[in-house]
């Protein structure tokens, strides 16, 4: 009975950590102008356009002539409009050409005019005129930006070779899933040589 409780608990140990695991990070490097920005960005596995729902977490590390900022889940707000913001099995993609699309990262509250980063379709209104593909990074208090044109689809980040914690999770969890299992052979193995 024990032997059984055991696989159960150990079989669904492993389903929670499988369904923890659904998860894909992405990570970039963009210039933008005087800026910067280093991006980590987990969505919940979703191919194609995203949403604001998509978005788990990020990490995005905002550099200007000024100074420096980090924007996360905890001390910012994300706001994503339109089509612009994708995602494939290996790249975050954003196309500047979607027309009134956008994507808005930005300390503490979206619509404060503060700290933030935001990806700017053609005819977007995340903090430039209208009309503008762009991107804007603004981490102390000057926001700067490129001139630009519509630049088209371009890759904001890439899936990186670091394994999710989540998979590492799921690894302990097979490799202590064999410890138990060895564990308890060499056990049956000692009391069958007993008889």
């Amino acid at each position: 009975m024990i032997r059984i409780l055991t696989r159960s608990g150990i079989a669904l140990a492993a389903l929670a950590a499988a369904s923890m695991a659904s998860a894909t990070t992405y990570v970039g490097t963009r210039t933008i102008g005087t800026g910067s920005v280093n991006i980590s960005i987990t969505t919940d596995d979703t191919i194609g356009v995203l949403s604001d729902a998509n978005i788990l977490s990020y990490t995005i590390d905002l550099f200007n002539t000024d100074g420096s900022f980090t924007l996360t889940e905890s001390n910012s707000e994300t706001l994503i409009i339109g089509s612009g913001l994708s995602a494939t099995a290996t790249d975050l993609l954003f196309d500047f050409g979607a027309s009134g699309a956008f994507a808005l990262f930005q300390a503490p509250t979206t619509g404060s005019g503060q700290t933030f980063y935001c990806l700017q379709a053609i005819d977007g209104n995340c903090y430039a005129p209208t009309g503008i593909a762009s991107e804007a990074v603004e981490a102390t208090t000057d926001y700067v930006y490129p001139t630009t044109e519509d630049r088209g689809v371009q890759t904001i980040a890439s899936v990186t070779g670091v394994p999710e914690p989540a998979t590492w999770a799921m690894m302990l969890l097979g490799f202590g899933a064999i410890g138990v299992s060895m564990r308890y052979r060499r056990r049956s193995q000692a009391v069958r040589a007993a008889v």
